[in-house]
């Protein structure tokens, strides 16, 4: 999920030539703020969890999306 924020970034702010990608991929990499990496590994937490309790498909789906843990 972070690597595909970041190659968003890219695409929207890039020339599409290598001195522009040099000069925009560590950009694109702190436009991503801390609480949004956390965000990513809550949810790949989630995932992770709802594999290792048996689940798959469409049961891990509901799993992940109607998780209701506590907030910090």
């Amino acid at each position: 999920m972070f690597w595909g924020t970041a190659k968003k970034f890219t695409r929207e702010n890039c020339e599409y030539t290598l001195s522009s990608l040099k000069t925009n991929l560590p950009l694109a990499f702190d436009s991503i703020s801390v609480e949004q990496i956390r965000a990513y590994a809550r949810l790949s937490w989630r995932w992770m969890d709802a594999y290792r309790h048996g689940l798959s498909g469409k049961a891990a789906e509901y799993a992940v999306k109607n998780n209701k843990s506590q907030k910090n």
